[in-house]
């Protein structure tokens, strides 16, 4: 499973030749094996890397899983050695490109969009815990606490569901569901914490979920991305699917905002700084604290073999280390590598016609 340990892998590689990476959507739902290897072969027909393409080759055909892998992204320079093959359960845009550094803004997207899913269901009794990560469920754990009962007046007792209705004693019972609460958040701050989460989504019934997100740890609370009605027994696919769609809901709106205070920053001369030129300066200065690029940006520029300037201006020498300049194909890749590099963030913007207006790439400064 692809972690951030593999992204800082291949960030660190420096290739000697020419690196192959291909991006490929296998959808298995809607076409059949065949279809979509007939996809891949015409995704990667007439690249010119013949030693590359075995190696691509041997991957789907001995280790891709045509019939469960929604995705795969693969790296290959084997006038290196080097070869790398990651199988993905969400969708990514078919792409391929052969350049001088690896293909990284879809990958880091995907990591954006996809990565660190805590999901916790509440009743008064129960807790449910899950970690999803890039589409697959990667651990589960279920806490019983003690039986919420409801109290007849005769003495006898029965089992109590929700948290309306309560008969009998309702200081016994709010003891009871108080103490399965305390326990309940505390294993899910254990729960949280091992797998690596940033994004927490509650379930349950809103007066349950409303009261046993005050018991979570201000750091959990504050990592909430949306409060949902479900059953705790709900199948994993329709929690899975459901909390998707609440994350991408909530990323549209984040991005809007994003877009909206680098324009007013940019306008404004301060922290904010638009077009190609403009933002490989700031890449240069280590001076990004998040970058925006469009899904589908493709500027060709030059890259100085010595210090690794970017530029979209063709230049005789380098001005800082007087190197000389090769052609790229693409200089938001080689962007959002050195932005990560130097600690900054990547935000991937899609279908947002007003950033595209204003080039498509841009940054939010640290000063």
């Amino acid at each position: 499973m692809f972690t951030a340990k593999d992204l800082n892998e291949l960030l660190e590689y420096q290739a000697p030749a020419p690196v192959l990476s291909l991006i490929f959507r296998n959808d298995f739902i809607g076409n059949t094996p065949e279809t979509n290897k007939l996809i891949l072969r015409s995704l990667i027909k007439g690249i010119q890397a013949e030693e590359d393409l075995k190696a691509v080759r041997v991957f789907f055909e001995k280790e891709f899983d045509w019939a469960a892998s929604r995705s795969a992204v693969v790296y290959s320079c084997q006038q290196d050695g080097f070869f790398r093959a990651y199988s993905f359960s969400v969708d990514m845009k078919n792409q391929v490109q052969i350049s001088r550094g690896l293909m990284l803004k879809s990958l880091v997207s995907t990591l954006d969009r996809f990565s660190g899913f805590g999901v916790t269901l509440v009743d008064q009794q129960k807790t449910r815990m899950m970690a999803f990560h890039l589409g697959e469920l990667v651990a589960e754990s279920i806490f019983e606490g003690e039986e919420v009962q409801r109290v007849k007046q005769s003495g006898g007792t029965r089992p109590m569901g929700g948290l309306s209705g309560v008969e009998g004693d309702p200081d016994r019972i709010k003891t009871i569901i108080d103490r399965n609460f305390r326990k309940a958040s505390q294993l899910a701050d254990q729960f949280l914490k091992k797998h690596d989460i940033r994004r927490v989504f509650l379930g349950g019934t809103e007066p349950t979920t409303a009261t046993f997100k005050e018991y979570l740890p201000k750091v959990w609370q504050s990592l909430i991305s949306g409060v949902f009605p479900v059953e705790l027994t709900a199948k994993k696919q329709y929690i899975l699917e459901l909390i998707q769609e609440i994350a991408q809901m909530k990323d549209d709106r984040h991005q809007q905002r994003l877009v909206e205070t680098v324009i007013t920053e940019t306008a404004k001369g301060r922290r904010g700084v638009l077009r190609a030129e403009d933002v490989l300066g700031a890449v240069r200065e280590g001076r990004i604290q998040t970058l925006l690029v469009e899904e589908d940006f493709h500027q060709p520029g030059f890259c100085c073999t010595g210090c690794d300037y970017l530029t979209v201006q063709k230049m005789e020498g380098c001005p800082f280390c007087s190197g000389l300049f090769e052609k790229i194909g693409d200089i938001g890749e080689l962007a959002v590598r050195n932005v990560l590099l130097t600690g900054g963030r990547i935000k991937v913007i899609k279908n947002d016609p007003v950033f595209h207006k204003h080039g498509g790439i841009g940054a939010l400064l640290r000063y």
